[in-house]
């Protein structure tokens, strides 16, 4: 900042000052003037033009800045003022009351150490729960594993037997139906309660024959008696035992004869049809009622026994039938 009037000497160098007015102007208690440069004012001539007119008028030399500390110190003046002081002091009491915390915070700090200390055996024995858990884990898991391997092999096991059991069953039935190739079985024959002979039977079953034009001799026949029954309705099946496979299949070639109790039994109105058939066993009765329900089901035309075997036919033509010997051979029709 220039301005006229000012000395024309500089205070550092006592040169004469430039008459442009470039000069630097302290504004403490001497007055002083100097160059606009750093070795008169101990400034950069930039530093000094960058300054505000307000800032330049508070700038005080270095040699004016030690006298008035001299002064001060002299005169027992402080250089802090009353204002200062007090934001001091309260500065200072905080620090007093936050350097009394201390204590307690240190206690806080302990505790939360132990805290953490104890949070971490937790997690140490939660892991090492856990490792055992999944130690016992992987042996349930290897046991599991064994069962299932004996489970299996014991399905396979009890399938293997079930067929065996299968297979045996067969076998006995056909043992069983092989014992009955000599017998017939004849149904809705009435019964006479208490006075039924073997003789009546047979004379019942001569006119049966005479009615239905069926070849019968009672010369061929070596047993003959009434079964038991399930059905409490109706009169209990005749099975005639022959002496011979042929005489009874002689007696069993004309089955749809047309004889009814009407014709046998004076007297009586029953329209009921007599039914002439081969003597099957229960299982393969069953097996036999089975196939007429899946034939039906699946539009098979003919059904029928012929010496305890049972067969199936898809048309009436076709050349080939279907022997059916279990259960199985019908899911697969």
């Amino acid at each position: 900042m220039s301005q006229k009037g000012a000395p024309e000497k500089c205070s550092k160098c006592d040169l004469d000052l430039p008459m442009d007015g470039d000069i630097v102007i302290c504004y403490g208690t001497g007055k002083c003037h100097f160059h606009n440069d750093i070795k008169c004012s101990g400034m950069q001539p930039s530093t000094y033009s960058a300054k505000s007119n307000a800032k330049k008028m508070e700038w005080i030399c270095q040699g004016c800045r030690s006298n008035k500390n001299k002064e001060e110190k002299s005169t027992g003046k402080s250089a802090t003022t009353p204002a200062e002081g007090e934001n001091i002091s309260k500065i200072l009491e905080k620090i007093s009351k936050d350097v009394s915390l201390i204590p307690n915070l240190q206690l806080v700090v302990s505790e939360l150490q132990n805290k953490v200390e104890d949070f971490r055996a937790a997690m140490d024995h939660m892991s090492n729960t856990n490792d055992e858990i999944l130690k016992q884990y992987k042996k349930q898991e290897e046991k599991i594993k064994k069962l299932e391997k004996n489970v299996k092999e014991l399905e396979e096991t009890v399938k293997q037997k079930d067929h065996m059991i299968w297979e045996l069953r067969e076998d006995l039935d056909e043992l069983q139906q092989y014992s009955r190739n000599r017998n017939a079985e004849i149904a809705n024959i009435p019964e006479k309660n208490g006075t039924e002979t073997e003789e009546n039977l047979l004379e019942v079953i001569e006119k049966i024959a005479e009615e239905g034009n069926i070849q019968f001799n009672r010369q061929d026949v070596d047993i003959i008696h009434r079964v038991p029954s399930k059905k409490k309705n109706r009169p209990r099946n005749v099975v005639v035992q022959f002496k011979t496979r042929t005489a009874r299949n002689k007696f069993l070639e004309n089955k749809k004869h047309g004889v009814t109790v009407k014709k046998i039994v004076q007297g009586s109105q029953d329209t009921s049809r007599i039914f002439l058939n081969e003597h099957l066993t229960a299982a393969t009765k069953h097996l036999l009622w089975r196939a007429k329900q899946e034939a039906k089901a699946k539009s098979y035309q003919a059904v029928w026994v012929r010496d305890g075997k049972i067969f199936l036919k898809k048309q009436l033509t076709d050349k080939a039938s279907l022997r059916i010997r279990n259960e199985r051979d019908l899911e697969r029709l």
